[in-house]
């Protein structure tokens, strides 16, 4: 995901290195590195959240389930999560520290760390479009970033989120896919705007004169006389 796309098109366009506008007693300009920054500052923030927070071992119910069903490949209850069996084992093998148990904890750790940071781009992403008005303007309004930051930390210390980040199970994890097509739909959306306003070509990598096949001189069809 190209976290660049999230800036404004007017931003983007106009964005200079060397200029930039004062706001009160501090300089901000939009950057292409600032929905980088503010993904990084949500998720440290919420995953060391869960990591001290993280059951410590073996869970009962269906956490206890999964704890053990991804490491041994096995089939959980219906409908058997293929993809979270498989990306749990691929987890179990990458950490080399800590029991199984706990490791698929942190795995579901990962997934709510990662809910929350995406959440907080889906908002600097709708809020920096209604507050970036002038085309010319590099400011980066501070309410979009502090926004943004206090909705990803809102998700992730609301008890739903956090107490299925803390235990092994597919509920974090499932959020996360669901955060990724929001913010997916809304770049795709910008992108679509960008291209009927003219500011976006979807063949870059084409050339501009193609060449044709037709010949300069197409043979023509006479039907026989006589």
């Amino acid at each position: 995901m190209n976290l660049s796309s999230i800036t404004p098109p007017q931003v983007r366009e106009h964005h200079t290195p060397e200029r930039n506008l004062p706001l009160g007693r501090f300089t901000l300009h939009a950057s292409r590195f600032t929905p980088s920054l503010l993904f990084l500052l949500v998720f440290l923030t919420v995953f060391i959240l869960y990591f001290l927070t993280l059951a410590p071992g073996v869970v009962g119910g269906d956490a206890g389930e999964h704890q053990f069903a991804a490491p041994l490949l096995g089939i959980p209850h219906t409908t058997g999560y293929p993809l979270y069996i498989l990306l749990g084992k691929l987890w179990t093998l990458l950490i080399p520290f800590g029991s199984m148990a706990w490791r698929m904890n942190l795995f579901s750790a990962l997934g709510g760390a990662l809910t929350a940071a995406i959440t907080a781009l889906i908002v600097y992403c709708l809020t920096n479009d209604r507050l970036v008005n002038d085309p010319s303007s590099l400011i980066l309004h501070p309410s979009s970033f502090i926004s943004a930051f206090i909705a990803g930390l809102t998700l992730a210390v609301g008890l739903t989120l956090w107490q299925w980040s803390i235990i092994a199970g597919v509920r974090s994890i499932t959020i996360l896919f669901f955060a990724l097509l929001t913010l997916e739909a809304i770049i795709w959306q910008r992108q679509m705007e960008e291209w009927r306003n003219g500011g976006m070509d979807f063949t870059p990598n084409q050339p501009s004169n193609l060449p044709t096949l037709q010949p300069s001189n197409p043979p023509t069809f006479q039907p026989p006389t006589g």
